[in-house]
């Protein structure tokens, strides 16, 4: 199996390991995390914004339960990101090597402060039943490298983390999956103006 990748900075390297596999079939999203309150998805297809020279992904939350949730979208490291690509051969990753930012601890005082910026407004709110979509970039390719990649399939790594609360309950949600998995040609879109685009600082 032949594999591209190519990896952001120096962070914290994570174990190498054999995920299972995700269907690349033609589903549209992709479940990557789901509890009682929460459901992140992850569009099947990439993005291109003007003026951006970098590749994006698509990330809907939707509020399963009764109350308004708040998500803290303000760290780009602790939302769900891409964190490496490459090219396949078939839709499965082999051996993995990567490094990733590791996942802030849910500790007491941490809760505490999300409550209260549940209370006080400061997170991104997500009405009972409703969803919030974000754009999160790569920061080190765009549509030519994408489009360059001479494989069958793409893989995007998706590594970070969800926080949310909905005041009286805080959950961090983690990938369940390892991969975005794609066809090849990659299907594009272009993100909307307005949208909640969240970078890399």
């Amino acid at each position: 199996m032949r594999v591209l990748c190519i990896t952001l900075g120096a962070f914290v390297l994570a174990a190498c390991a054999t995920p299972s596999p995700i269907d690349p079939g033609d589903v549209a999203w992709v479940e990557f995390a789901a509890s009682d309150r929460a459901v992140v998805q992850i569009e099947r297809r990439l993005y291109e914004q003007a003026g951006n020279p970098h590749f994006l992904i698509r990330v809907r939350v939707t509020n399963r339960g009764k109350r308004a949730l708040g998500i803290d979208l303000r760290d780009a490291w602790r939302v769900f990101y891409p964190n490496q690509w490459g090219g396949l051969e078939g839709p499965e990753r082999g051996h993995i090597d990567e490094e990733i930012v590791e996942p802030q601890a849910l500790t007491p005082a941490l809760k505490k402060r999300l409550k209260a910026d549940y209370a006080s407004k400061a997170l991104d709110a997500i009405p009972a039943g409703g969803s919030i979509e974000y754009y999160r970039e790569f920061n080190a390719s765009g549509r030519a490298d994408i489009d360059g990649t001479d494989s069958p399939y793409l893989f995007i790594s998706i590594k970070g983390q969800l926080l949310l609360t909905n005041g009286t309950r805080v959950e961090n949600l983690l990938p369940a999956a390892d991969s975005l998995y794609l066809r090849l040609p990659v299907a594009w879109g272009t993100v909307p103006g307005g949208a909640r685009v969240v970078r890399d600082a």
